[in-house]
């Protein structure tokens, strides 16, 4: 007489993760560095099927995510020049600060939050005006909860040679 082999027990099925798709970051610029770090080149999307070759190299349409800045230790900044403010972007309803990068001319977001939407705004910037953003560390919160980050801003006039238009 053979025992019966106890049947493995029934696995959970796993759910499918509810982690949004990376979005590209560009670090803030730190007073000690030469220049900002750049992102990656995102367009490349591997080898080419056979039949392009020859062709030479292609024009990739952009990918219509701009670079977002990120400020990590109190004394990362970014200058750029204010192209476009954008009104209840995702699920939060946040702004976002469209700049172009001072010098590199590269497009950024900067999102926004209760404290820097207030500086700026207190600001009144008109698009093409230059926004000095500095991150200065966070605050603690009267309600515990995560602190709050806190940032020094400075609004200068446009540059002549700006365009106030974004280039996408």
């Amino acid at each position: 007489m053979t025992k019966k082999q106890p049947s493995p027990t029934p696995q959970k099925p796993t759910r499918p993760s509810r982690t949004p798709a990376p979005s590209p970051s560009l670090p803030a610029r730190r007073p000690q560095q030469a220049a900002v770090a750049r992102v990656q080149d995102m367009q490349d999307s591997g080898p080419r099927p056979p039949e392009l070759a020859g062709f030479g190299k292609p024009q990739v349409a952009p990918s219509g995510l701009v670079p977002v800045v990120e400020f990590q230790q109190p004394g990362d900044y970014v200058v750029g020049d204010l192209l476009e403010v954008r009104q209840d972007v995702g699920p939060n309803k946040s702004k976002q600060y469209i700049l172009r990068h001072i010098p590199s001319g590269e497009t950024v977001c900067v999102w926004g939050s209760t404290i820097l939407d207030a500086k700026i705004n207190a600001l009144n910037p008109e698009p093409g005006a230059v926004l000095y953003i500095k991150f200065e560390g966070d605050v603690p919160t009267s309600r515990g909860l995560n602190p709050a980050k806190q940032f020094y801003v400075e609004k200068y006039p446009a540059r002549r040679s700006t365009q106030a238009t974004a280039p996408f």
